[in-house]
This record gives C-alpha cells, structure tokens and sequence, in this order.
C-alpha cells in the first residue's frame, strides 16, 4: 500500500474501508461479531497534512465490557430490552464522550437513542445507590 501524502474525500473513503477491513479481522480473530465498526475521520481542512489524521474507531461491544461497571451497569447489559414511553428499547453501546453515554436502539424503526447511564441502570432493575450516583457523576 502507498504512502499516504494528502488528504482528501477519497482518501478518507479508502482509510475508512481500510479500517473497517482490519477491525472486522481482529474481531473475527478474537471471537467477536462485529458489525460495521464506527469509524471517524477528522482532517485538517486544507487537506495536506496526513499526520493531523485522527481516526477514532468506536466498537460498541468493546467499549461497553470495559465500561459498564463505571456507568452503573454489567457487562450483560449489552442486548437487554428496556421499555420507555410505550417504546421498547435494547441497549447497544456506551460512548464515554457524550454526556447521555447509552446507546439503545428503538426496536419499532431501529433508531439509536442516547440515554443517561443512570436512566438506563434504574430502568433495567438495577438499585442506584447515593454513591455510585455521585461516582458515575465523577463527584
């Protein structure tokens, strides 16, 4: 494979499928089901500078093991239905970088919905006590 030297729209097409082909490998080689893996590309807009690439490569299930215990919920979380508003819902994610972290998808149209992590925990059963609450808020 060249070297990359600028970037551009095509470019960032070809890292993207690039990566994807490699996360999906790895997560074949460790037992895992990946679906398409969530991948950004930021560039800085004159196009010129592959070194100022950041890729950021969000794999939900990853994201979720590790995470749960920090966002008051387990690991098998990842899956269970939750219902809402006459709406029924199935936790897919964690995204630390937003301030609602879970991701659920809607099952009636297959929307993703973000949902604060404490929501989520109490509408799974989970009894939320004052110091994971003032833990999870990073207090």
């Amino acid at each position: 494979m060249k070297k990359i030297t600028s970037i551009d729209r095509d470019t960032a097409k070809m890292i993207h499928a690039r990566v994807t082909e490699i996360m999906q490998k790895a997560a074949t080689e460790l037992g895992l089901t990946c679906r398409q893996p969530r991948v950004k590309i930021n560039w800085d807009t004159s196009g010129t500078a592959p070194e100022g690439v950041t890729i950021i490569i969000v794999l939900d299930v990853a994201d979720f093991l590790a995470l749960a215990s920090l966002y008051c919920l387990e690991p098998e979380d990842l899956g269970r239905k939750f219902t809402s508003g006459g709406e029924t819902f199935r936790v897919t994610g964690i995204n630390p970088l937003r301030k609602n972290k879970v991701m659920a998808e809607r099952l009636s149209d297959g929307r993703v919905c973000f949902w604060h992590h404490m929501v989520v925990a109490r509408k799974l059963g989970r009894e939320v006590s004052a110091e994971q609450t003032l833990a999870a808020s990073g207090l």
